[in-house]
């Protein structure tokens, strides 16, 4: 069954009956957050999927202590075997749960201790949200359809390969998932989308605290008023809009006083060998090695270059205009609602 096509015929529905709601990147989000519980996704449901066989699994959860709190991993054939991969973990138990929230959110959502920004996490993302391979694989083990459309699934890095003591054992703030709460310093978020301070939440484990991204300072929405106004655009070269990211850095025109590091916003593109060219105040300069910093002309300060560069060049692409509010932004491209068309969905079908 395709995914996208429930999603669009049940859009077409609200819109028959006049719904005044704006179509944003967030309502999106929602609706398929909520379809795909409807789909299969809840601890109710678990027990009438079925394998190949159209039999029930046999005992697909397992129940496990994890930083002192009892944890379900779902370990259905699709799901245990990406979760082996994706975090390079052959032990596994299966793919952790949402073991926080109370009823409603523990067992019916990805733990976000693990995964983060995934489009069935407990917590609505604060920047954007992914629809994963673990996602797509939950929907394959329901045993309910032919099959998922595989090109629906995003890719995600939130602690790919960091092997099996990220599933179990206790946050490391080394690793850029996470961080220690009591700096107070204004740092990018993991997928380099804005600016935020180091948080706990609900749904995280004890001591595991990441970067939450502030409301107001989402680099790819020039409508943010964070840092966003003429003075610091002159002073620090930065610029909002789909085509920039948060970098951390210290620049500032060389006129002024020096600053710390902090995030900041940037126009930016990946050349075919995933270097990353980042333009501050027009002037352009490349990141070709990990974590590399560099000297702009004309301002003090460093801009610190993406820890992996591959991957940075590889995160979820945003599609021109948010589809107009006329469409579902995947893998950087619109997939229009019946009635629009176009790169951006802002013509008339």
């Amino acid at each position: 069954m395709n995914l996208m096509k429930i999603f669009l015929l049940t859009l077409d529905g609200a819109d028959s009956l006049k719904l005044q709601v704006p179509l944003t990147v967030y309502f999106v989000g929602t609706v398929i957050h909520e379809i795909t519980h409807v789909l299969g996704f809840s601890d109710l449901d678990i027990p009438n999927w079925v394998d190949s066989k159209k039999k029930p699994h046999v005992n697909p959860t397992v129940q496990q202590t994890v930083r002192g709190i009892n944890t379900t991993f779902l370990k259905t054939p699709n799901v245990l075997q990406y979760a082996k991969k994706y975090y390079g973990c052959s032990t596994i138990p299966g793919m952790a749960l949402e073991n926080q929230g109370g009823e409603g959110s523990a067992g019916s959502h990805w733990e976000t201790t693990i995964i983060q920004d995934e489009i069935m996490n407990a917590s609505d993302s604060q920047t954007i949200s992914i629809f994963t391979g673990f996602t797509a694989a939950l929907l394959r083990d329901t045993g309910f359809y032919a099959s998922v459309n595989s090109n629906m699934e995003e890719k995600s890095y939130y602690g790919k390969d960091a092997g099996c003591s990220f599933i179990t054992g206790s946050c490391d703030d080394k690793k850029r998932e996470f961080c220690t709460v009591g700096s107070f310093e204004e740092k990018c978020d993991y997928y380099y989308h804005g600016v935020g301070q180091c948080n706990s939440s609900q749904e995280l484990d004890d001591g595991c605290n990441t970067i939450q991204t502030f409301q107001n300072s989402k680099c790819y929405d020039d409508s943010n008023n964070f840092q966003n106004t003429p003075t610091q655009k002159t002073a620090m070269g930065i610029s909002f809009g789909s085509n920039s990211k948060c970098f951390n850095s210290s620049l500032i025109s060389e006129k002024l006083k020096p600053i710390k590091e902090q995030g900041l916003c940037y126009t930016y593109s990946c050349n075919f060998l995933n270097n990353v060219i980042v333009s501050v105040g027009g002037t352009k300069v490349t990141c070709s090695k990990n974590g590399q910093q560099l000297k702009v002309p004309g301002y003090s300060g460093l801009l610190t270059c993406p820890e992996k560069l591959d991957q940075f060049c590889a995160y979820k692409k945003f599609c021109p205009s948010n589809c107009s509010s006329n469409g579902f932004c995947n893998n950087g491209t619109c997939i229009c609602m019946n009635g629009f068309r176009g790169a951006a969905c802002d013509k008339v079908a």
